[in-house]
């Protein structure tokens, strides 16, 4: 009994920091985007399910003016395709193959720009 309540609480410990780490990690813009995107474990598809949703909402946010065309008609043509193949692994809900190699392309562009 003493164990599992033990055992409880520490898994809410661990949900807690992970909020916490969350919050003050979330990306400000396109560099923060790929070091946030680059920590997680590309491999662990189990994690890239749980995280999807929060991960596409930041890519999203940060992403937005390059998609609009805000920031000029180059550097969406640039990160256009990125997001686009990020959006559509994300739909598809392959999270051991296509989501992880679309976050990798788009990190991968970011550190090409």
């Amino acid at each position: 009994m003493v164990v599992r309540i033990e055992r409880l609480f520490m898994l809410e410990l661990t949900k807690m920091s992970e909020k916490i780490k969350t919050k003050y990690e979330e990306p400000i813009d396109k560099f923060s985007l790929r070091d946030y995107l680059k920590r997680f474990d590309l491999t662990n598809s189990s994690l890239l399910k749980r995280k999807a949703e929060e991960i596409m909402e930041n890519v999203n946010r940060i992403m937005e003016p390059y998609a609009r065309g805000v920031v000029g008609k180059p550097l969406r043509d640039y990160y256009l395709p990125a997001v686009d193949l990020l959006e559509k692994a994300y739909k598809k809900e392959d999270f051991s193959r296509d989501f992880p190699n679309a976050i990798d392309f788009l990190i991968d562009s970011i550190d090409w720009e």
